[in-house]
C-alpha cells in the first residue's frame, strides 16, 4: 500500500510540474495512456503477488494434509524438537496417575502421615519470629531443609537495617556486621528443634554473609523500610568491632578488598563514614555480603542464579554454607522457544568468611550426547567445579535441591512442548497451566520407593472451563537427583480435582467446625499418597493475638472428594473410614520347581480387609477366610503350572495381591527301580537295578538324593546286599513296624546335578527257604519323600 501511495504521489507531482511548464502536457495521448496503464498494472501485480500466493495455503490450512505439510512439518515439529533440546525436557518421564496412587502401601501410611507438613511457612515465620530476642535481628527467607531423612523449616537470622536508617556507623562498620544463629521448626509437630542435636552446629553460629529480610517476615511484622540486609559494605578494623554486648564473634576472615589514597578517601566518603575519611593508610572492606549478589557478580554472561538460596549443613566439620544454584540461560533463537537451560551446580558460600566453592550438578551430562554441550562446556572450564559424587561430599548431595527458578522455566516449556502428536497439538486439549495460586512445593512423599524428598507442581488443562488437574510434575533428589516424572490423568476414568476445589469441598464439609475457629486461616494445600489413592491435606489455623495454632486438619480425596477432618493429621485420617483393602504381598514355601506338590501360601496383612479369598488359575478356590488367617496349605498337586493370588475384601471394595506362579514337577527326578521276584536256594539271588537322573531344566538345580530299600517280614528276615566293593560299607539299620521286622539299606546317598544321573545294580541274598520277603523302595529328594511304588514281594524257595 505504501509503495502504491508513494508511486501515486510521485506521478501526481511529476504531472503537475509538466503541466506548469506547458499546459499542453495535460493532454495525454492514447499511446501514453496505454504505457501508463501497463506500468501501473505491472506494479500492482508485483506488489500483490506474494499475497495472492499465500491465499491458497491460508484457505486450506484447515485441511489436515496441508496443515501437516506447511505448519506441522516445516515449523511446529522443529519448534518442539529444538525447544525440548534447549530446555532439557528429556529429563521428564511420563507415568499414569495410577502409578502414584499405587505407591501408597498400608504399612507406609503411618510413616507418610508423620511426614505430612502440618505447619506451613506463614506459621513457621510467625512462630520463629517470636523467638528473636533482639531489636536489630530479623528473619531471612525461610526454606524447607531436608537433612537426615526429615524436613524442617529453617530461617536464618538477618540484620534489620530499617532500625538504623541514616546511621552510617551502624550500617557500614563492624558494629552490626553479623547475626548469630538461625531458627528451625519441625514441620509436623510445629515445635522448635534443638539446633545442635539436629544439625550438629552451634546454635549461635555467626553469619557474616547472608540474605535480606524476607518480605513475608516484614509483612507479618507490619514494619516499613526497604530490604537490603547484607547489601551494605563494611569498613573493617574500626573501633566498633565487638560493640554488641551479647555477640560472641568477630570477623576473622580476609577482606574482600583494600584501598589506599584517594580511592580509599572517596569510597569511605561514599559510605558516609567521615570520621574515617581522613585517616591515612590502607583501608579494608567487605563487599557483596548478600550471597545472591556475591555469586551473581562473578558469573559470566548467560549464567543465572536461583532466586532462593538455602542453608546446607556440613555436620562432620560443624560448618554452615549458603547454597546458590547456578544454571545456564543461553538464548539461541531460531526454532527454539526456550533458552538452553542446564543446571551446572552450586556455589557454596561460607557464611563466616564469604569464601566460595563450586560443586558440579551430580547428574550433569558433559558429552556430545547433549547437542548443546559445545555451547556451555566453556563454563565448566572457567570455574573450579568439584564433585559431589564422593564420600566426603555425600552430606551435600543429600541436602541438594533442584533449583526452583530453573525448574519453573523448564515446566513452562514442557507445559506445551511435551505434545508431539499433530492431532493433539491441533486440538490443543493437552496443554497445561498452573492452577490459581499454584507453586512448586518441596515436600516428602512416596513414589513407590519409600519416603523421599521431591519438588511437586500441580497443573491443569489450559483453557478448560471445568478446572480438573492434568496431573502433577515431580522432581526427585538424592540418588535420583534431576529425574523428573509427570503423573498424567489422560486415561484416568475419574477426574482429579485441583487444590481450590479441594479447599472448597473441605470448607463445605467442615463449615461448622471452621466457623468456631477465631481468625481461621487455611494453610498450604499439599497432595500426598494415602489409602491407595491421593489426598489433599489442608490445615486450618487460628490467628488471634499475633500467634497461630493448628485447630483443624482435613483430608480430601482428589478423586472421590471424600472428606475426613480432625484435630490433626492422624485424627483426620482415621475419620476417612472408607478405605478399601490396602496393598499386600503373597508368598509361598514352594520350591522351584516344587517336587512333592505340597506347599503353603502365606501373605502379609491387608489393612482394612474383612476377609480373604484364595484363587488358583483365576478360579475361586477358597472363599471368605477370616482376617486372622494369613496362610493356606496346598497339597497333593500333580505336575503342572499353577497361578495363585489372594483377594482381600471389605464393604468398600476388593483388592488382589500380587500373583505368584508355582511349577509342580513331581518327576524332576527321573527314576526306575527293578527287583527280581524270586530266589531259588541254595545259589540264587534276586537282582535289582536303580536308575536316577536329574531332569530339571534349571542348570543350577541340584538334588540330594537318597534311595533306601526296605526288606522285612513277620518275625524278621536274614538278608544281605551284595554290591561292588566301591560301595561298601552300606549304611543299614533294623526296624520294627507292627508285626514286621526288617532291615533298611541306604543304597544311594549323593548330590545329583542337572543333567546328571546314575545306574546302580546289586543282589539280594537270603539263606532262609520257603519264606516271603516284603520290600519297598523309598526315594528321598532334598529330605522330601517321593512316592514311588507300592509294597512288593520276593519268594524264596
Amino acid at each position: 500500500f505504501l509503495i502504491l501511495l508513494g508511486l501515486g504521489l510521485s506521478l501526481y507531482i511529476y504531472g503537475r510540474i509538466k503541466v506548469a511548464k506547458n499546459p499542453r502536457n495535460s493532454i495525454i495521448s492514447n499511446r501514453q495512456k496505454i504505457r501508463l496503464g501497463i506500468v501501473v498494472g505491472a506494479f500492482i501485480v508485483l506488489i500483490t503477488m506474494p499475497l495472492l500466493f499465500s491465499i491458497g495455503p491460508l484457505i486450506t490450512l484447515s485441511n489436515t494434509s496441508v496443515y501437516s505439510n506447511y505448519e506441522w512439518n516445516r515449523k511446529i515439529q522443529r519448534e518442539i524438537s529444538w525447544t525440548r533440546i534447549t530446555a532439557g525436557l528429556d529429563m521428564f518421564e511420563e507415568r499414569s496417575i495410577e502409578n502414584f496412587t499405587l505407591s501408597s502401601q498400608a504399612e507406609n501410611d503411618t510413616q507418610m502421615i508423620s511426614r505430612i507438613r502440618q505447619f506451613d511457612q506463614d506459621f513457621a515465620v510467625q512462630s520463629l519470629a517470636a523467638k528473636i530476642g533482639t531489636t536489630f535481628e530479623g528473619l531471612a527467607d525461610s526454606d524447607i531443609v531436608y537433612i537426615n531423612g526429615k524436613e524442617y523449616w529453617v530461617a536464618p537470622k538477618t540484620i534489620r537495617l530499617s532500625q538504623f536508617a541514616g546511621d552510617s556507623v551502624a550500617t557500614h562498620t563492624e558494629l552490626y556486621d553479623h547475626v548469630e544463629g538461625f531458627l528451625a521448626l519441625d514441620t509436623f509437630t510445629g515445635e522448635l528443634v534443638n539446633i545442635t542435636s539436629t544439625f550438629n552446629v552451634s546454635d549461635d553460629y555467626p553469619i557474616f554473609f547472608g540474605e535480606s529480610e524476607s518480605p513475608r517476615y516484614i509483612q507479618q511484622q507490619e514494619t516499613s523500610g526497604s530490604l537490603g540486609a547484607f547489601d551494605n559494605s563494611i569498613l573493617l578494623d574500626t573501633d566498633w568491632k565487638g560493640g554488641i554486648e551479647n555477640n560472641k564473634y568477630e570477623y576473622e576472615g580476609a577482606p574482600d578488598g583494600a584501598l589506599n589514597g584517594l580511592e580509599a578517601f572517596w569510597y569511605t566518603a561514599g559510605l558516609d563514614l567521615w570520621g574515617y575519611v581522613f585517616e591515612g593508610g590502607t583501608k579494608n572492606y567487605l563487599i557483596n555480603r548478600n550471597v545472591k549478589n556475591r555469586v551473581r557478580n562473578i558469573l559470566l554472561p548467560q549464567l543465572s542464579i536461583d532466586n532462593d538460596p538455602y542453608l546446607v549443613f556440613d555436620g562432620n566439620n560443624e560448618k554452615i554454607y549458603y547454597a546458590v544454584s547456578i544454571f545456564t540461560s543461553i538464548n539461541i533463537g531460531t526454532y527454539a522457544r526456550a533458552p538452553i537451560l542446564r543446571f551446572l551446580g552450586i556455589s557454596l558460600v561460607d557464611v563466616k568468611n564469604g569464601n566460595m566453592e563450586f560443586y558440579k550438578n551430580p547428574s550433569l551430562v558433559e558429552d556430545a550426547s547433549d547437542p548443546t554441550y559445545s555451547l556451555w562446556k566453556y563454563y565448566m572450564n572457567i570455574y573450579d567445579w568439584k564433585t559431589m559424587n564422593s564420600p566426603e561430599t555425600a552430606w551435600l548431595k543429600n541436602q541438594l535441591r533442584y533449583p526452583e527458578t530453573l525448574f519453573e522455566l523448564q515446566l513452562a516449556a514442557n507445559y506445551i512442548y511435551h505434545v508431539e502428536d499433530l492431532k493433539t497439538w491441533k486440538r490443543g486439549d493437552d496443554f497445561h497451566e498452573r492452577p490459581e495460586n499454584g507453586d512448586l512445593f518441596y515436600i516428602e512423599t512416596n513414589l513407590g520407593y519409600g519416603i523421599e524428598y521431591v519438588g511437586l507442581d500441580l497443573v491443569e488443562y489450559r483453557g478448560a472451563e471445568a478446572k480438573t488437574l492434568a496431573g502433577m510434575y515431580v522432581i526427585r533428589h538424592g540418588d535420583n537427583f534431576g529425574k523428573a516424572i509427570f503423573y498424567h490423568t489422560r486415561n484416568s476414568t475419574e477426574n482429579l480435582i485441583g487444590p481450590k476445589t479441594a479447599r472448597d469441598t473441605y470448607q463445605t464439609e467442615a463449615t461448622q467446625e471452621i466457623s468456631l475457629i477465631a481468625g481461621a486461616r487455611s494453610g498450604n494445600t499439599l497432595l500426598y499418597p494415602l489409602g491407595g489413592s491421593v489426598y489433599y491435606y489442608i490445615p486450618t489455623y487460628s490467628t488471634v493475638g499475633g500467634l497461630q495454632q493448628l485447630k483443624l486438619a482435613g483430608f480430601v480425596n482428589a478423586f472421590s472428594r471424600n472428606v475426613g477432618y480432625g484435630k490433626e493429621a492422624f485424627d483426620a485420617y482415621n475419620e476417612l473410614e472408607n478405605f478399601g483393602p490396602r496393598a499386600f504381598t503373597l508368598m509361598s514355601s514352594a520350591d522351584s520347581p516344587d517336587i512333592d506338590g505340597s506347599f503353603i501360601l502365606n501373605w502379609t496383612e491387608s489393612q482394612f480387609a474383612e476377609s480373604y479369598s484364595v484363587y488358583r488359575n483365576n478360579s475361586l478356590l477358597i472363599p471368605d477366610l477370616p482376617t486372622s488367617q494369613t496362610t493356606y496349605s496346598i497339597s497333593d498337586m500333580s505336575t503342572g503350572t499353577y497361578e495363585y493370588f489372594i483377594q482381600a475384601s471389605n464393604e468398600f471394595g476388593n483388592l488382589s495381591s500380587n500373583k505368584i506362579t508355582i511349577e509342580v514337577d513331581l518327576y524332576a527326578i527321573s527314576f526306575m527301580f527293578e527287583m527280581e521276584d524270586s530266589i531259588t536256594l541254595p545259589a540264587d539271588f534276586a537282582n535289582f537295578r536303580i536308575e536316577l537322573e536329574n531332569i530339571n531344566k534349571n542348570i543350577t538345580s541340584e538334588y540330594v538324593v537318597s534311595v533306601n530299600l526296605l526288606l522285612y517280614r513277620v518275625g524278621g528276615v536274614n538278608v544281605s546286599i551284595l554290591v561292588p566293593p566301591v560301595y561298601y560299607p552300606l549304611e543299614n539299620s533294623t526296624f520294627t513296624q507292627g508285626a514286621f521286622t526288617g532291615v533298611n539299606f541306604t543304597l544311594v546317598n549323593k548330590t545329583i546335578y542337572s543333567g546328571e544321573g546314575l545306574i546302580f545294580s546289586g543282589l539280594v541274598s537270603c539263606s532262609t527257604p520257603d519264606i516271603l520277603i516284603r520290600f519297598k523302595w523309598i526315594l528321598i529328594v532334598n529330605d522330601v519323600v517321593i512316592p514311588t511304588s507300592a509294597e512288593d514281594f520276593i519268594t524264596v524257595t
